[in-house]
């Protein structure tokens, strides 16, 4: 298996392909929209791959913070989103938002989670160590899965319900560390 991050229509496509197996038809990604905001952040999509096939990935993107705000109090869900809403990575302060992890459910109890979430802790941590403080991060659940990746990984807290899931938090600029899971 190999993490990279996602560069092509095909991938943004495949993923799509991924999500229609885990959400529901108004949570599945639009391509356009997807191309628009990898368009925003070419760092926003990290995936996983098994040989060419893409069996995972993290969408993780800086927002605006008024944006941010208005999203993490509930009010927007992330194809709400819009290309001019989504900042690149930059100096300073960067408000982010986790707003899909998907594993293909073939790989849902290998290693495939670990390696991609390490990823993008590696991510994460870079970034503060260069400048671009990940001043707090927030999620949109709409599964149970996706509350226990929140709590799990990230020890993130839930905030607030969203108008499909709930809003989970965590500070953003300290070290992350993948723990020991029994």
């Amino acid at each position: 298996m190999i993490v990279k991050n996602v560069e092509t229509i095909e991938e943004i496509q495949a993923a799509i392909n991924l999500d229609r197996n885990s959400f529901t038809d108004d949570e599945v990604g639009v391509l356009d929209t997807c191309i628009n905001w990898l368009q925003a952040c070419p760092d926003l999509y990290t995936a996983i791959f098994d040989e060419n096939e893409l069996i995972g990935y993290i969408n993780f993107m800086p927002l605006k913070k008024e944006i941010f705000e208005n999203y993490k109090n509930g009010n927007m869900i992330d194809n709400d989103l819009k290309k001019i809403d989504i900042l690149p990575f930059h100096n300073g302060e960067n408000y982010c938002l986790l707003t899909s992890i998907v594993i293909k459910e073939s790989y849902r109890n290998t290693k495939a989670i670990k390696h991609l979430t390490q990823a993008l802790f590696d991510k994460i941590n870079n970034h503060n160590q260069n400048g671009r403080i990940i001043k707090e991060i927030i999620f949109d659940c709409v599964s149970d899965d996706g509350e226990r990746y929140a709590e799990s990984f990230f020890d993130a807290i839930f905030f607030k319900s969203s108008k499909i899931g709930k809003i989970y938090k965590v500070n953003g600029d300290k070290h992350f560390k993948l723990k020991k899971f029994k």
